[in-house]
């Protein structure tokens, strides 16, 4: 991250909304509606910068994924999160599709380290990799059902990871209203980083200044629906997998700060329909 001194305003940057695959769960097993099954966006961001050039927050699922858990104990992945992806559902086949080469990606920021946000890695081999110490340390040399029990799978790392990839300290700049202390990815204002933390070790969002959608929060699984934020809607199966619950309940509070005092940003969950029907293109 750089850390030069922010001079006259923020830069604001294009964001681009897409998903790179679904997975399909119960309603009321996300604390909303019924016990209908409802198809779920992995939905990914592309950001582009006019200084540090195009990059991407978190990369969707990808169908590496169906090789990557085509065995046991990965399978139990498969079977335990249904996931609809096709080769030209990726991340780097819809953005060449939009002009924009897998490998004009220079930089990648990722929230965490599930399946539904590094699937696409692999296709950007010239990008810079950024993610929290924490969600590394977590993840750092996992295998076989230590991996699994973490809800990461190796398979879909790249080979040369550990050369391109680039570990954030705890942010710990000027707060982002409620959201607490922040960082700077790029010293300019555009895009600052705020810890998340439950549902993963070193949970990440960010906040962008976008120059098509205002202030946007991109949330990844801090919850899985904007609706989620309710009180009453808690429950569920994203509390039971959470890392740490109790980080994960101070995180719904946060959130819903943020949207009592500062109405104007978006929240972007990555998983929320709502959020993705509302500016996401397919």
């Amino acid at each position: 991250a750089e850390s030069r001194p922010v001079d006259g305003p923020p830069t604001v940057i294009p964001l681009t909304l897409l998903k790179a695959g679904h997975t399909r769960a119960r309603e009321r097993l996300l604390g909303e509606g019924s016990w209908k099954a409802v198809r779920l966006p992995a939905s990914f961001a592309l950001l582009e910068h006019p200084t540090q050039g195009p990059g991407l927050f978190d990369t969707g699922y990808s169908h590496r994924f169906h090789a990557a858990t085509a065995r046991l104990p990965f399978r139990i992945y498969r079977w335990l999160t249904p996931v609809e992806v096709a080769p030209a559902e990726d991340a780097g086949a819809q953005l060449a599709a939009r002009g924009v080469a897998p490998g004009d990606i220079r930089w990648i920021v990722l929230s965490h380290l599930d399946p539904d946000h590094v699937g696409g890695l692999r296709d950007f081999p010239g990008a810079r990799i950024h993610c929290s110490w924490r969600a590394w340390e977590e993840a750092r040399g996992r295998a076989g059902w230590g991996a699994l029990t973490r809800r990461i799978l190796p398979a879909l790392f790249p080979d040369d990871l550990s050369g391109r990839l680039h570990l954030l300290p705890d942010p710990a700049g000027p707060p982002a209203g409620p959201l607490g202390p922040a960082l700077d990815l790029f010293g300019d204002g555009a895009l600052r980083l705020v810890s998340l933390p439950g549902h993963a070790a070193g949970h990440l969002g960010a906040l962008v200044r976008t120059t098509n959608h205002g202030d946007v929060l991109l949330c990844g699984d801090a919850c899985w629906a904007r609706g989620s934020l309710e009180g009453r809607r808690r429950t569920g199966v994203h509390r039971l997998i959470a890392a740490d619950r109790a980080a994960q309940d101070e995180t719904y509070d946060t959130l819903t700060a943020l949207r009592r005092e500062m109405p104007e940003v978006m929240m972007i969950p990555t998983h929320c329909r709502v959020a993705y029907d509302a500016i996401g293109e397919d």
